[in-house]
């Protein structure tokens, strides 16, 4: 996120240096996913946390996967990506 952020808000270049191997993991590949859902109750998110902070979090959720997007397509960088229609 960082040399993402430097490379969109400045003109500065940016080199990233491994301390090992690459996409070093338990499964020796990055991966992730991001579900715009929450597992517990959405009743029971705004009875714990109040409305405007549930929605805030349920916002920046769906806001997650146009974010991963801008950073595929702005650094050019070639990883696969998938997205598919779900539902929870």
């Amino acid at each position: 996120m960082t040399a993402y952020h430097i490379l969109k808000h400045t003109t500065k270049s940016v080199a990233i240096y491994e301390a090992r191997q690459i996409a070093r993991g338990a499964t020796g590949h990055n991966a992730g996913q991001v579900a715009p859902y929450f597992e517990k109750d959405w009743d029971d998110i705004v009875q714990e946390y109040g409305l405007e902070m549930a929605s805030d979090a349920q916002q920046s959720v769906l806001m997650a996967r146009d974010l991963l997007v801008d950073i595929i397509d702005y650094t050019n960088c070639v990883v696969p990506f998938h997205s598919q229609l779900g539902y929870a």
